[in-house]
């Protein structure tokens, strides 16, 4: 379950939200679709974190099931595509159990018009 507190903590947190994001969660088929709105312009090294209170989900490095960093200069129309080997934490085969060989995540931002970034 992805979990809407954990973004609004570190929203308050940070320096760089205006606004809380709004999420927004989606499961079809075996995926989860999340999206926010709201967002900060995002440019340069950028980390994702996810967050969970299931206990049934391995937690690793920053008590987080699973993370990525990524710079948006390797950002190709909007879309980055990491497999599980790519992503912290379920790169590991303790964690094979639960994220398994096709576990990966894509990203999809939008260009903002006017900074040209993400």
């Amino acid at each position: 379950m992805f979990h809407y507190t954990r973004v609004k903590e570190c929203c308050e947190k940070s320096q760089y939200f205006a606004a809380i994001p709004q999420v927004m969660v989606e499961k079809i088929h075996g995926l989860v679709h999340i999206q926010l709105l709201n967002t900060p312009v995002v440019r340069g090294d950028t980390r994702i974190m996810f967050f969970t209170d299931s206990r049934k989900i391995p937690k690793g490095y920053e008590k987080s099931p699973f993370f990525f960093w990524f710079h948006t200069g390797f950002i190709v129309d909007g879309k980055l595509e990491l497999s599980r080997n790519e992503l912290d934490n379920p790169h590991k085969s303790k964690t094979w159990h639960v994220f398994q060989e096709d576990f990966g995540v894509t990203v999809h931002l939008e260009e903002d018009a006017i900074t040209r970034a993400y």
